[in-house]
């Protein structure tokens, strides 16, 4: 039998392999679970071995099922993206669930105008946080509002192979160049 936190299970035909052992074919339904996952366990009890001695105690397997992608968090940031200077700052992922550690998510800044921006790589601070360090270039952002940027992290898996399937977005403005008052006499 099993007992779910909301997976569903279809127990099939058990296979003897040797004398003391069987396998059952589970299938796991294609309900989805909570993104991080649905507890369950399978507990097998009354086998009857060939004297006729009934199982005196249950046997019993515990895991996960996980059958959703990892929820990103929102972005958090060191400096307010709304007017972003020169300068170095970092923005934080934070994950609901692990990250497969083959699954590095991505940043990408997209930005129009003259705004340029180091590309960062992650760091992993831990299996569900990743800091993005980055850089804006010195003279970048056009007066007087600046230059709108969008920040997207995404292409995270969990533990389970489940792929990230929403994105984040941070949005903001660039303005770090003098304002040109020339004009103002």
């Amino acid at each position: 039998s099993f007992s779910t936190g909301g997976a569903y299970f279809t127990v099939g035909s058990a296979s003897r392999i040797s004398p003391t052992a069987l396998v059952y074919d589970v299938t796991v339904g294609p309900t989805a679970t909570a993104p991080e996952g649905a507890a369950y366990t399978a507990t097998i009890q009354g086998a009857v071995d060939l004297t006729g001695g009934v199982q005196q105690t249950a046997g019993t397997q515990s895991g996960t099922v996980d059958t959703g992608g990892p929820r990103l968090l929102p972005l958090t940031a060191s400096r307010a993206p709304d007017v972003l200077p020169a300068g170095s700052w970092t923005v934080t992922a934070d994950y609901s669930e692990p990250i497969a550690a083959a699954a590095t998510p991505t940043f990408t800044w997209s930005a129009t105008g003259n705004s340029t921006f180091t590309v960062p790589a992650p760091q992993r601070i831990s299996s569900t946080r990743f800091v993005f360090t980055a850089t804006v270039a010195a003279g970048a952002g056009e007066p007087p509002l600046g230059d709108p940027f969008t920040i997207t992290v995404t292409g995270a898996s969990d533990v389970a192979g489940n792929a990230q399937t929403v994105a984040k977005n941070m949005r903001g403005r660039v303005k770090n160049s003098a304002l040109d008052t020339s004009a103002l006499g």
